[in-house]
Parts: structure tokens; C-alpha cells; sequence
């Protein structure tokens, strides 16, 4: 027999979380703190189920410590955009060989933003390395 008023019960768990939210994040820390194996084994875990997460988080990360202008990137889209082909080399990408390149390098002062990534093979975009500029010709492979 289904629940009666969910979306009351919803309602009451989000308000009570949102007015307690301190609190829970003071109990979180200190169980991390009393149980550190636990929380490194979760972060692994994590880490491995989320590699595509991983990744985008370091991209910002670069980009931030340079200084050049960041914003959120959906990498769905690009994916969609680019129905999986490779913007260095024009040939088609597998899901285990995907890497997001910046057309615009980090290093030469491009944006970390949706406008400026393109997908590529991992093997393609480590070639190409950070001193190609856009209007350079694509890689011969």
C-alpha cells in the first residue's frame, strides 16, 4: 500500500534539513575525522564510479589557478554537439578514448566555458599538447 503525503514528507525533510544544515555538516566532519579509513575507501569509490567528474573538476581547477575565466560546462552537450567526433584528427571517438580538448589552451589564455572545448581522442589532445592555436592544421595520423 503506497504512502500517503509524500511530497509533505519531501517538503518537512528539505525545510528541517535547510534550518539544521550547520549542525549536519558539524556531525559529518567529525565522524570523517573518527573514521578516516571509511571516508578514503568512499572517495575511492567514488572517484572510480565518476571518472568523467573527475576529470571536469581538474579542468576547472587548471583553469582557475590560471586566472582565465571559467563557467559551468555541460559536457553532455558538447558531446551531443559533436555527435562524438574528434575535433583534432575528424575521426569518431569511443566512450573509453574521450577527452575534452580547450580549442583556445588554458596557456595561451582561452576560457575554461562550453564555447570553448571541443571532444577528442585522450591520445589526440596530449599530441596536440598546450602551443597549437586554432587556426593551426589538424594532427596526421
Amino acid at each position: 500500500m503506497p504512502r500517503l503525503n509524500t511530497e509533505k514528507r519531501w517538503a518537512y525533510k528539505k525545510a528541517w534539513r535547510q534550518a539544521h544544515l550547520e549542525e549536519i555538516k558539524a556531525r559529518d566532519k567529525a565522524y570523517d575525522k573518527t573514521h578516516p579509513e571509511k571516508r578514503k575507501a568512499y572517495d575511492k569509490a567514488y572517484n572510480k564510479a565518476h571518472p568523467e567528474k573527475m576529470r571536469a573538476s581538474s579542468m576547472l581547477r587548471r583553469a582557475r589557478k590560471r586566472g582565465t575565466a571559467t563557467e559551468a560546462v555541460d559536457y553532455e552537450l558538447i558531446r551531443k554537439q559533436s555527435k562524438m567526433i574528434c575535433g583534432i584528427c575528424g575521426k569518431k571517438v569511443r566512450p573509453q578514448e574521450l577527452s575534452f580538448d580547450h580549442i583556445i589552451p588554458l596557456s595561451k589564455g582561452g576560457a575554461h566555458a562550453t564555447w570553448n572545448l571541443q571532444v577528442s581522442h585522450l591520445c589526440c589532445n596530449l599530441r596536440r599538447g598546450p602551443g597549437r592555436t586554432p587556426g593551426s592544421p589538424r594532427l596526421a595520423i
